[in-house]
């Protein structure tokens, strides 16, 4: 699922990660990356992707995504968990997705609460 993919970095790909985390800072989650999307319209596009996964009728699906949009869903999730308080947060430098990691377990209910907490977090801050 192409949702699922990393940031479009632009201008950014195959560079430093620390280059990209100052620019970050200094622009913020609305502004594009030169030659690519920002980090915002990432956030629509992961949450547009765990809805159709929800939706999907399969008893169990396994979905293995990039670091960023795992490391989203996490903090979108435990955002949820505690009622929808707390900012979620994700670091592009390090996001903290270990490369083959523990399985994120979530039924349809709590992904569909996620992605309602990663769609409100775009909409507030673009």
């Amino acid at each position: 699922m192409p949702e699922l993919n990393d940031p479009r970095a632009g201008d950014f790909e195959d560079g430093s990660a620390d280059d990209h985390q100052h620019w970050l800072q200094a622009h913020g989650l609305p502004a594009p990356n030169p030659g690519g999307e920002s980090q915002l319209d990432a956030l629509r596009r992961y949450a547009r992707a765990y809805r159709k996964i929800a939706d999907l009728s399969q008893g169990r699906i396994l979905a293995v995504a990039h670091g960023m949009p795992i490391a989203w869903l996490r903090s979108a999730h435990r955002s949820a968990a505690a009622g929808g308080s707390g900012r979620p947060r994700a670091d592009f430098a390090d996001p903290g997705v270990a490369f083959a990691g523990t399985p994120d377990r979530m039924n349809s209910e709590e992904l569909v609460a996620a992605a309602a907490i990663l769609e409100r977090l775009a909409a507030q801050s673009g």
